[in-house]
Order: structure tokens, then C-alpha cells, then sequence
């Protein structure tokens, strides 16, 4: 996982402070979870269900049938991350030591 952010403060006229800020960060090779057995995408709105590899399933006397209608767990990392932010923050410092500040954080929308 590598981070990163950098900041910069402005000192504005009337005792009012800015500061805005950029952070992000990155992840790969992150360990995922996904269905191994997943059905296959159709075209088709009236199947209920794709496509899947049958897998065998056994009791405990040895007889084994096929069951098409399972998931097949699997965790690999094979997964990645991605993260980046805009904050910014006014604030205005009035006398006798009171402050108002305002924050406004801003993602972008994946």
C-alpha cells in the first residue's frame, strides 16, 4: 500500500487562514474474494441462471452426483486499489481567541 499527500496553508487578508490539501493512495496485489464458479453473462432475460462448471458431490457412501448450481470459493491477491482527495479548509479567527472553520472534502465518484 503506498500513501502520499501534500498540503499548503494561505494566510488571507483578515485573519482568515486557507488551507488545501491533497491525499491519495494506492494498493496492489490486495487479496480478494471472488466466485471461481460464476455464471456465465446471457443475453437472455428468461434463463434463471447462466451457465457453471458442475462440481461432484459426494455422501458419505461414495455416491457422487454433479451439481451444476454451486460457487467455488477463491481468495488470490489479485485485487488493487486506487484513492484520491481534495480538502480544503477556511477558517476565519475572530478576536478574543473564536474561530469558525469551515471544511469541504471532495472524492471523485468511482
Amino acid at each position: 500500500m503506498q500513501q502520499w499527500n501534500v498540503s499548503t496553508q494561505y494566510e488571507l487578508p483578515g485573519q482568515s487562514v486557507l488551507q488545501v490539501s491533497y491525499a491519495g493512495s494506492k494498493g496492489t496485489r490486495l487479496y480478494t474474494f471472488y466466485d471461481a464458479n460464476q455464471a456465465a453473462p446471457s443475453s437472455d432475460t428468461t434463463a434463471p441462471f447462466g451457465a457453471r462448471r458442475p462440481v461432484q458431490e459426494c455422501d458419505s457412501s461414495g455416491n457422487c452426483n454433479p451439481v451444476f448450481d454451486t460457487s467455488i470459493s477463491n481468495f488470490a491477491s489479485s485485487g488493487s486499489s486506487i484513492y484520491h482527495s481534495l480538502q480544503s479548509r477556511f477558517e476565519k479567527r475572530l478576536s478574543a481567541g473564536l474561530s469558525f472553520p469551515r471544511f469541504v472534502h471532495l472524492e471523485p465518484l468511482h
